[in-house]
């Protein structure tokens, strides 16, 4: 099994390679908005960088959101033009999962964190259980000052959205550097897992999750 992962979730933007057992490669850029034009061709470098070509691949791992609505569907075009002419299995992932599953050894609330416009963030709540019963229990959409109002006691941070969270929340309870704060060697581990356990996504069916919904103008009535 040769695993190719994309996340375009933000400007942060990342691929890597796996097998079933490890990472074999993974880079990560700043894209200005030029996500379509960057994307394949780091693909396709990884893979090289790897001694592999895009006719490796038998499994694409795709980070789902949330995030930037161009950005994302940028990623997810991407892996079902892959996917679909060969019939290759992908494994759709929470860009939440991808931050929070490096922190979930920490004996604390943790919540994920993503930066969604508008001076808010998205993010999601996994508890502090041992890390194998960690899972989502909570998502939402607020401002900083929100989000840490309503979290937990001794709650921690992680996600590129942390940077958002500085002036209101005490440097020890954040867990992420500055960006990027992703790994795409995560998402690629991640989507191994699921295809281990004999999982995988409908590819037609596979849509992004936005970190707010798109704003998209009604369109106009045609005249008569």
């Amino acid at each position: 099994m040769i695993v190719l992962a994309v996340d375009t979730s933000t400007r942060y933007a990342a691929v890597a390679v796996a097998d079933e057992e490890s990472v074999l490669g993974e880079t990560s850029w700043y894209s200005r908005q030029n996500h379509g034009a960057e994307l394949l061709p780091a693909a396709i470098a990884a893979l090289e960088e790897c001694g592999l070509t895009m006719r490796d691949v038998t499994h694409l791992g795709i980070a789902l959101g949330p995030g930037g609505f161009s950005a994302l569907r940028v990623g997810m075009g991407t892996v079902k033009g892959i996917a679909l002419p060969r019939g290759l299995s992908v494994a759709g992932i929470s860009t939440f999962d991808v931050e929070a599953a490096p922190h979930f050894q920490t004996r604390a609330p943790l919540y994920a964190v993503v930066p969604a416009g508008r001076g808010e963030v998205a993010w999601a709540y996994y508890g502090d259980e041992p890390d194998d019963q960690r899972e989502r229990k909570a998502k939402g959409l607020d401002a900083p000052e929100g989000l840490v109002a309503l979290s937990s006691s001794g709650a921690r941070f992680c996600g590129e959205g942390v940077e958002l969270l500085a002036e209101h929340v005490d440097s020890d309870a954040v867990l992420s550097g500055p960006p990027p704060t992703r790994s795409a060697g995560t998402l690629a581990l991640l989507a191994c897992a699921r295809f281990a356990r004999g999982e995988a996504d409908d590819v037609n069916a596979l849509e992004p999750a936005y970190a707010r919904a798109p704003s998209i103008s009604t369109p106009k009535s045609p005249r008569a």
